[in-house]
């Protein structure tokens, strides 16, 4: 199944399960190509189409306001925003130039390229946008690698208590005062985007934001927490400066840092927090563990982390080159207890260069099984990972994995296949070129 995607195609960038909007029985499916070619004066804007996986059919697209947006370039799915019963989509852009053949420009040749982004809130009720929140220094997204997007976006709790969730996005390259680059999280209002707190980096060029995940009750506080990656996140030689790379737990109650987590007791090869997922509660201390990964390029451990002081607990080995490019908890599929883990990857176990997906157990290095891509004509998966079916249990039984193209000819185009986890095996797969116009 070969799609006709030219080179910039990044269809599957971003992947998100929306809800039944249709009311056929499954979920609907957001799916994202931030380098998009939009109307003539558009340019590349990007675009996310919202298609029903069991017919193809497009229920609807939103693009991009201005060429270089990479609109979609992450995405959330925070529930239902605008009370009309139907669930809403977040989608991040991040303002930066692209190339005469449309690739993004890399910031080490374009660094005054780097523009204000916005966060899109979307009605998938009423098919229209509530509001947009502005960013700044277009920090929605790991800017200086395009293929290995950073969604610095992160669902919530009702911390206003307005009735509606509110969400977390985290900005790298904004500032405070004299410290450039410093980066921040800010945490809006799901109702209408106006901004409830902020927290920002301790110095100069420290990047707090390159990622941003719910983390659970770190704080003992009974709301769900946040993590935040910061530091060179694998590319500190973008502008000379040596930026040590670190995880921060913040209590959403106040953005205070509960516990910090730096790399200096761990083997990674660099981007310390590129990869970042909650665990259960491993070493029974009574706040949930953390995993963390690192460089999506090259071979990095995905390393276990106590959430309660930030100790080193163990590591999943390094099974794969470039395995865990994103981490999806999937609930106890083994049922030992512990939640297990989804691990994305570039590549496979021993000789295998086809897998899409390796299931591992939450709580020890034990390699549950892997998912094989049944399309050798589309090599490079593993970049966005969504959870599309659960159990009564919380375990999921399918999932969504996208696997945006980053490389030349252009025949390889970006996919998103739908896995049954039970089975171990791919059941439906989507090329941009299979979506039928509704």
């Amino acid at each position: 199944m070969i799609g006709h995607a030219n080179y910039a195609d990044r269809f599957g960038c971003a992947v998100v399960t929306v809800g039944d909007l249709n009311s056929d029985g499954h979920p609907e499916i957001a799916v994202s190509d931030p380098l998009f070619m939009g109307a003539s004066d558009k340019g590349r804007c990007g675009r996310v189409w919202i298609f029903d996986p069991q017919t193809k059919r497009i229920l609807m697209t939103f693009d991009g306001k201005e060429a270089g947006d990479l609109f979609g370039i992450s995405m959330i799915a925070p529930g239902d925003l605008d009370g009309d019963d139907v669930p809403d989509l977040i989608i991040g852009t991040t303002c930066q130039g692209v190339d005469t053949i449309g690739r993004p420009e890399t910031i080490s040749t374009t660094v005054t390229n780097i523009g204000d982004g916005y966060v899109s809130v979307m009605s998938l009720g009423k098919n229209l946008l509530l509001y947009d929140v502005p960013t700044t220094r277009g920090g929605i997204a790991n800017i200086w690698d395009a293929v290995y997007p950073f969604p610095s976006l992160a669902v919530l709790d009702d911390l206003n208590q307005d009735g509606v969730a509110d969400f977390a996005v985290g900005s790298p390259y904004d500032g405070l005062d004299d410290r450039n680059h410093c980066g921040s999280v800010r945490i809006y209002s799901g109702v209408d985007g106006s901004a409830i707190k902020a927290a920002f980096g301790d110095a100069p060029h420290a990047h707090l934001g390159g990622r941003v995940i719910q983390a659970g009750d770190l704080s003992g506080d009974h709301n769900n927490d946040l993590l935040v990656s910061g530091g060179g996140l694998g590319c500190d030689d973008v502008f000379g400066i040596n930026n040590p790379e670190f995880v921060w737990g913040l209590s959403s109650a106040n953005l205070d840092r509960v516990v910090t987590i730096d790399p200096k007791d761990s083997d990674y090869s660099g981007g310390f927090g590129r990869t970042l997922c909650v665990l259960d509660d491993v070493n029974e201390d009574g706040v949930p563990d953390i995993a963390i990964g690192g460089s999506a390029r090259g071979p990095t451990p995905i390393f276990r982390y106590s959430g309660s002081d930030g100790l080193l607990l163990g590591k999943w080995k390094e099974h794969a080159e470039r395995i865990g490019l994103e981490v999806l908890s999937l609930g106890d599929v083994n049922g030992d207890g512990f939640s297990d883990l989804g691990l994305s990857c570039l590549g496979g176990l021993g000789s295998s260069a086809q897998t899409l997906l390796v299931i591992v157990s939450g709580a020890s290095d034990e390699v549950l099984g892997q998912v094989s891509n049944p399309e050798s004509q589309i090599p490079f998966p593993g970049i966005s990972l969504s959870a599309y079916k659960k159990d009564s249990k919380g375990v999921v039984t399918e999932l969504l994995i996208g696997t945006a193209s980053y490389r030349s000819p252009p025949q390889w185009p970006g996919a998103v296949f739908l896995i049954d986890i039970s089975e171990r095996k791919v059941i439906r797969s989507f090329l941009r070129e299979d979506l039928i116009a509704g």
